[in-house]
């Protein structure tokens, strides 16, 4: 799995907005938001427009650095494909040689991505309840680990200064796996590849892999209830409960390009009514 650490990238974008804000609020005039790149506005005006649950836009996503990828070239955009209804939506950016329109057939198939696989999923969906909405939250970390709990014979390991996860054993997977919290996220994550020949190490792989996800949380959690699994070979769902509505997103290449995702997700009803917008090159 590709890890890169994308702070510095958040923390100019955090700077940027800031500072915009701040001079706004010097001069006693309202801020002006940062506008949604061409591609991604374009996918959100669709989906807006299907749907009836708020839709949120990234100002960012994951790019050549990101992916820290030789197969994709410096120069490209991106593209999207999407699905939705009055319930929920559904829209994948794929990096592309050259513009597509949403939901052009070709999109994905000249991919320029590894595996011809997006780099971003970005995923809303309202359910009949908040419970019900909460427990498909809990399901990203806990099901079928551990059926929504962490079992009794976990024990605690250290992560970092004042920051303790639960470690334990998961019948059938065969991999020790550890649930910790931070920054109102509850998280989990196991061995990457554990070797079959050394069962005794796998609770020292798990620990040291969680001890290095531990600073790439780079937004906090923005809901009720917020997970996030980090799979070592199959990337990254991050999850959270807003009222009925589930936000999701998936980045194949690391917890710090994900969780800088949601840093910056914004509502579209803030942005689409922008006026003119500026072309963000890739």
């Amino acid at each position: 799995m590709q890890r890169v650490d994308v702070r510095r990238r958040a923390t100019i974008v955090s700077l940027i907005i800031g500072s915009t804000s701040l001079v706004a609020l010097t001069l006693g005039t309202k801020a002006t938001p940062p506008a949604f790149p061409p591609y991604v506005q374009q996918a959100l005006a669709v989906a807006a427009k299907k749907t009836q649950v708020p839709v949120l836009g990234p100002l960012w996503i994951p790019d050549r650095a990101a992916a820290n990828s030789r197969l994709i070239p410096a120069h490209g955009t991106f593209a999207a494909s999407l699905q939705s209804s009055r319930t929920a939506y559904a829209i994948s950016w794929y990096y592309e040689p050259h513009s597509l329109s949403v939901n052009n057939p070709e999109i994905a198939q000249d991919s320029m991505g590894p595996q011809h696989a997006p780099m971003l999923i970005v995923e809303g969906i309202r359910y009949p309840t908040r419970s019900k909405a909460r427990a498909v939250v809990l399901s990203n970390i806990f099901y079928p680990k551990t059926y929504y709990a962490v079992p009794a014979n976990a024990r605690p390991v250290h992560l970092a200064s004042g920051l303790t996860g639960r470690l334990w054993l998961t019948k059938g997977k065969g991999t020790d796996d550890i649930v910790w919290q931070e920054r109102g996220w509850t998280i989990a994550t196991s061995a990457p590849m554990p070797s079959l020949q050394k069962k005794s190490l796998w609770a020292t792989q798990a620990t040291t892999w969680a001890q290095t996800l531990v600073p790439k949380i780079m937004a906090p959690m923005p809901g009720q209830v917020g997970t996030i699994t980090d799979n070592p070979s199959g990337g990254v769902w991050v999850k959270w409960q807003r009222g009925r509505i589930v936000y999701a997103i998936y980045v194949p290449y690391g917890l710090s390009p994900a969780t800088t995702v949601v840093g910056s997700l914004i509502h579209t009803r803030r942005l689409l009514t922008e006026p003119k917008i500026t072309r963000d090159p890739v």
